[in-house]
């Protein structure tokens, strides 16, 4: 029997080697996989918010009970507003963080520093429209009292930030960010305050125009320039 030649032997042989190869880099991709599920889990799992157990919170004076409802809502109970005010801030950042800290970033004009380039002009919108700089103007005509509570919710705010810095336990969208959550202020609360004021107030320029009419104008000319609510609409 002729035996193979050295030409036909070769290829039988690379064959073999990179099916070899090819199964090693399977192998290695599946390991890999695999770990990187279970680091992702593992993290995620790890900053998702406590709901049973005890929570030691910084600066707390008496015990503080917070029950989660079938919703998924926190109810709080304490003796005093101090304990309060700390242990919703806590609990708020717990549960809210990340958005807690993307929408002081917007109302502020300071997305762009962790997002990019992309809401630059949105930022340069917000800082003109200045809701921070009258965040500010508000707080410095505040009551003592209520400047206290901004505080005792920042502070509780603030004990979760740390915690969860230091245990390498912030919402992944952080991790994916590239960012940490900076100090909470009252002035951030009161900014998104302002903000939410603005979202919700939408038909603020029409006011404004409606404003400038009435100002401009007399008034018969004026209110031809307002809305008229259709008669047939009007309850009687």
């Amino acid at each position: 029997m002729q035996e193979p030649s050295m030409s036909e032997v070769l290829p039988e042989k690379r064959k073999r080697s990179w099916k070899k190869v090819s199964l090693i880099v399977v192998g290695v991709l599946i390991v890999l996989c695999v770990v990187s599920l279970f680091f992702v889990n593992g993290y995620i799992n790890k900053s998702l918010p406590q709901v049973d157990g005890t929570i030691q919170i910084p600066g707390l004076q008496e015990e503080v009970i917070v029950t989660t409802d079938e919703h998924g809502v926190p109810h709080i109970r304490a003796s005093n507003d101090h304990d309060l005010y700390i242990a919703q801030g806590y609990m708020q950042a717990q549960n809210r963080m990340f958005q807690m800290e993307l929408s002081r970033r917007q109302a502020s004009g300071m997305l762009s520093e962790v997002v990019g380039e992309a809401v630059v002009d949105q930022d340069k919108y917000f800082r003109t429209l200045g809701l921070r700089r009258a965040a500010e103007r508000s707080y410095a005509i505040y009551t003592d009292e209520s400047k206290q509570v901004l505080q005792w919710f920042a502070d509780g705010v603030n004990a979760y930030i740390q915690e969860a810095t230091d245990a390498n336990a912030l919402p992944v969208e952080f991790l994916l960010l590239g960012s940490e959550p900076a100090e909470w202020t009252p002035i951030d609360s009161l900014t998104i305050g302002k903000f939410m004021a603005f979202d919700l107030g939408g038909h603020w320029e029409r006011q404004a125009f409606n404003y400038y009419v009435m100002n401009e104008f007399d008034e018969e000319k004026a209110y031809e320039l307002f809305p008229v609510y259709p008669e047939n609409k009007r309850q009687s």
